[in-house]
């Protein structure tokens, strides 16, 4: 618990150090961001209906109540902008120079593999939504089972906190080997892990009531915790983090 309040300090004293550069990179984030959450809200509508029923879907599905709160989640989901503002926060974390174009390296460098992780997330999402609301709906004994595929919701939840991380970190970028590793960091520390993503969720739900700091503020701070609570990680099994050569030179 401690080492999660630990890094989610520094990051915030990291943070105020490339305050300039991060607001303006968290501003073109959340104009992106709104066009992506808005398509994405309405291209999984029917999956949604499929999964959770067509009442469910419906409050899920109207954009101008989830919006803000579907841009929070966003922060934790691959996509070609939020790998942009990581591959900015992971030098911040690493203590290496950063500059706006960064950012559009970042989107230059991940935007297709970023895209194939979000698919991978909302597939996983989806089939553990359809399994828990699949047992829910069942009596007796079938219906206990719903605990389990709640806590693995919980898991998956908490796994996002390292995918895109571990996507700018590691060489085989394999979305397999991406969630796997993922669950391993995420089962391996979880006294680490689950504080540090509740920490994250109260800054998405103060995010969603006030639009402002999501606008100015919390993309870069999210991707800055994460990346930090990678670094940690990394750094108690060994294992330093490296920046290529080619990434030296942007």
């Amino acid at each position: 618990m401690m080492r999660a309040l630990r890094i989610f300090g520094r990051s915030f004293v990291q943070f105020y150090d490339e305050l300039f550069l991060l607001v303006g990179i968290n501003l073109v984030w959340a104009i992106g961001s709104f066009i992506v959450a808005v398509a994405l809200l309405f291209a999984l509508r029917w999956p949604l209906v499929m999964v959770m029923g067509a009442n469910a879907a419906a409050i899920l599905t109207t954009w101008p109540v989830t919006l803000f709160p579907f841009m929070g989640l966003l922060m934790l989901a691959p996509n070609p902008l939020t790998a942009g503002v990581f591959f900015v926060t992971r030098r911040i974390a690493l203590e290496k120079r950063v500059y706006f174009h960064y950012f559009w390296a970042g989107i230059k460098r991940y935007w297709v593999r970023s895209w194939v992780l979000l698919a991978t997330g909302i597939v996983g999402y989806l089939v553990l939504l359809a399994n828990l609301r699949f047992y829910m709906g069942m009596t007796s004994f079938w219906k206990s089972l719903s605990v389990l595929w709640l806590y693995a919701l919980i898991i998956w939840s908490c796994m996002q906190l390292y995918t895109i991380p571990l996507l700018l970190e590691q060489r085989d970028k394999s979305p397999v080997l991406i969630v796997r590793n993922a669950f391993l960091l995420t089962m391996s520390d979880p006294i680490f892990t689950i504080p540090l993503v509740l920490l994250i969720v109260i800054l998405v739900l103060i995010g969603a009531l006030l639009p402002f700091i999501l606008l100015c503020f919390l993309a870069c701070l999210v991707s800055l915790i994460c990346n930090a609570a990678l670094v940690e990680r990394l750094r108690l099994i060994g294992t330093e983090p490296a920046i290529d050569e080619e990434e030296e030179l942007l």
